[in-house]
């Protein structure tokens, strides 16, 4: 949002604009996100000594919601950048190159959200839970390992550097005996 703001100007109905957007779209998603998390149950005590806190059951049913949500801001200024640049065409030809990496920088990032919203959105609304829940989760792993990858990698290669890492680091995989 602060990305179209600045391609237009400061312009202030852009801003009232954009500020409005934001409190109707992200009021209404944090009411959802809370009524999400009141929902949640969690494994009793004895488990969750040998486990992560992970909750045992929660309703996806209202979180499709969200991810739509979220798409309006994003739409909007979506929609304000291509009026501002073809707007912006039709006065002085060609955009400043600064403008041009905005320009191209915001579509890719819109183009990538919608695509992920819209995968969640539909593995949400016609599969079944764990398939929702699987494929959030495999994303995620696969986040925590790229970065952990990147961070050994910009560290020197010696063994201590690679012990600290590892020693630092919060994500650990341990086999552990639950109780009967």
């Amino acid at each position: 949002m602060v990305r179209t703001y600045a391609i237009w100007s400061g312009n202030k109905l852009v801003l009232c604009i954009l500020l409005v957007l934001g409190v109707v779209t992200y009021v209404p998603i944090l009411t959802f996100i809370g009524h999400f998390l009141r929902l949640l149950t969690y494994p009793d005590n004895q488990v969750l000594r040998y486990t992560a806190c992970i909750p045992l059951s929660a309703s996806d049913e209202v979180l499709w919601v969200v991810y739509a949500l979220h798409l309006a801001p994003e739409t909007a200024v979506i929609i304000l950048t291509l009026i501002n640049r073809y707007r912006t065409a039709a006065s002085f030809g060609q955009p400043p190159p600064l403008l041009q990496i905005l320009y191209r920088d915001g579509m890719l990032a819109y183009f990538a959200i919608l695509g992920i919203v819209l995968v969640n959105i539909t593995i949400m609304v016609t599969g079944p839970p764990a398939i929702s829940s699987m494929v959030q989760d495999t994303l995620c792993t696969r986040v925590l390992l790229n970065i952990r990858k990147a961070a050994l990698h910009s560290q020197d290669l010696d063994s201590r550097s690679t012990i600290q890492f590892t020693t630092e680091s919060y994500l650990a995989f341990e086999d552990v005996e639950l109780p009967r």
